[in-house]
């Protein structure tokens, strides 16, 4: 870490976290509030995001990108779903992605319409019959607007993967 940071860190020395939190929690430091929003399985089963409630600013972490298509390995679409609908409730006025660009809601929403896309036309071609391998094309196709993020190519698969297993398992 020191040559990172050129020497600015020498000294430093690293506090390990001490408390588990929950989604609502309060956290008072240096006359800030800080609340925990955790909604279940989104990014993953455990990231969260932090608001502090007197700037109206939100910390989204991994659960919501800019510019930047996510690794949902241990999350789950539909978590990312209700995680945008109920993190955009909190009517903040910043909202601080996990990679791009800071902005406003319209981030939440934009990450809500991929995951919804996906989402939504993957549980229609399931009930059609096709395969998660088969869908890639016409899904891919609705989404083009994403096409110049970071992970496009990589993650579209997955994501159509990670849904069918989830409509599939809802299924059962």
């Amino acid at each position: 870490m020191e040559q990172l940071t050129e020497g600015k860190t020498k000294g430093t020395t690293v506090v390990p976290p001490n408390k588990a939190v929950n989604n609502g929690d309060v956290i008072k430091v240096g006359g800030h509030t800080f609340r925990i929003h955790h909604y279940g399985p989104a990014h993953t089963t455990s990231d969260i995001m932090i608001e502090v409630v007197e700037t109206g600013v939100v910390f989204l972490g991994d659960n919501v990108l800019s510019g930047r298509i996510p690794r949902i390995n241990e999350g789950s679409i539909k978590g990312n779903i209700k995680t945008c609908d109920e993190i955009i409730k909190n009517g903040a006025s910043v909202y601080v992605p996990g990679h791009g660009k800071t902005g406003g809601r319209v981030l939440v929403d934009v990450m809500h319409t991929w995951f919804s896309t996906i989402y939504s036309n993957v549980e229609r071609l399931y009930e059609e019959g096709q395969s998660d391998f088969e869908m890639k094309a016409e899904i891919s196709a609705q989404l083009q607007d994403f096409s110049s993020w970071i992970g496009f190519d990589e993650q579209l698969g997955k994501h159509i993967s990670f849904a069918y297993l989830q409509i599939e398992a809802d299924a059962f």
